[in-house]
């Protein structure tokens, strides 16, 4: 088969008031992207219960992106209005074999590859030589242009069937390489005593992420199911940029950029799990109640390739209760009833008032 895919953004960008009076910090750039990809699959069987299966898509990312409004505030003109186009190139396959070892129960293992295409940092486009400069000062390996990245997945599980039918589980193994991962920074950069924040992406190397999942579902009784899934996702950041490393993270909060090698990557907690529960019920003809509850626990997650601080973990409780008719359903719920009060997510920034009047502070969102 084969399939095509565009799509456009007009862009966006930052200006507000500061400490210093109004204040543009961001460029407009107009992205447009172009996605043809070809794919194909072939199954073979080697008994009935034995099935190889080779899967693969190329593709072509055409990515243009055309500069409207500088970092400075100005409509951009001349040379650098000139749209940034690239195109990247990959393929993605993708091989497994699945042996049915007993009816509906399945013993697999599989490789695959994935990529998310590259792009540009359209502001360094048409920012000043001394401004680049000041930049690269901070991150060495800021461009014009970065890479796409790679994800190679290794995996082996087994899907099981149980008791007539009525329970069913599955486990996997993985384990993950990660190669030349686009990460995002949001820099503060002074330049003849103007500050700018500049949002730029770069590849940051290599990272390994390894671990289990595993769901199950009982139907316990005619009315009672029960479902549960737990995840293990250990990860852990192998090389980061140049040498020990260009983590900007790093170097807001420890005023080095070494550092991020050997931590886990941040955003993703390391483990979770959950459970619920359904029970539903005829109450009269047409009519029948129900009750659901659902229990989601989540471990502490980085909020930053620094590793200096992190989400704390969480515990959530929902529930519902209510009767359901032909046309008319009619509930309470609580949702959160455990309280919980831990932030969803935190993100490491650097302050708005700091980065103009030095010295420049870091920040959580």
């Amino acid at each position: 088969g084969a399939n095509y895919l565009k799509a456009g953004s007009p862009g966006g960008t930052v200006y507000g008031e500061s400490v210093v009076g109004p204040l543009f910090v961001a460029s407009i750039t107009r992205n447009d992207v172009e996605t043809p990809a070809v794919f194909a699959a072939a199954y073979f069987d080697f008994t009935d219960a034995l099935r190889l299966s080779v899967e693969g898509r190329y593709q072509w990312d055409k990515i243009k992106a055309t500069p409207i409004v500088g970092g400075n505030g100005r409509v951009v003109t001349g040379a650098a209005a000139n749209p940034l186009q690239a195109t990247f190139k990959s393929f993605a396959p993708r091989i497994s074999i699945d042996y049915e070892y007993a009816p509906n129960s399945t013993l697999y293992a599989l490789f695959s590859r994935g990529y998310r295409p590259g792009g540009f940092n359209p502001s360094l486009a048409t920012s000043s030589q001394a401004t680049i400069d000041a930049l690269r000062a901070i991150v060495p390996n800021a461009g014009v242009t970065y890479d796409q990245e790679q994800l190679d997945n290794l995996e082996v599980g087994v899907k099981s069937t149980w008791l007539n039918g009525r329970a069913r589980t599955t486990l996997t193994l993985y384990k993950d390489k990660w190669l030349d991962g686009q990460v995002q920074n949001s820099i503060p950069v002074v330049v003849t005593g103007v500050a700018n924040l500049f949002g730029i992406t770069v590849n940051n190397g290599e990272a390994e992420l390894k671990g289990v999942e595993f769901e199950a579902q009982l139907q316990a009784t005619d009315h009672l199911r029960l479902s549960a899934s737990f995840g293990l996702n250990k990860t852990e950041i192998k090389s980061y940029g140049l040498g020990d490393g260009n983590c900007a993270d790093c170097n807001l909060i420890y005023g080095k950029f070494s550092g991020a090698i050997g931590r886990r990557l941040p955003t993703t907690p390391e483990t979770a799990w959950s459970f619920s529960s359904d029970y539903s019920h005829k109450l009269r003809e047409g009519v029948d109640w129900f009750g659901r509850l659902d229990f989601q626990r989540q471990g502490a997650k980085l909020t930053d390739f620094a590793g200096a601080t992190q989400v704390g973990a969480s515990n959530n409780l929902n529930a519902r209760f209510g009767v359901r008719g032909e046309h008319v359903t009619a509930e309470v719920f609580g949702t959160n009833l455990t309280d919980n009060k831990v932030l969803q997510t935190a993100l490491l920034g650097t302050d708005a008032f700091t980065f103009i009047l030095q010295p420049t502070k870091s920040e959580l969102r």
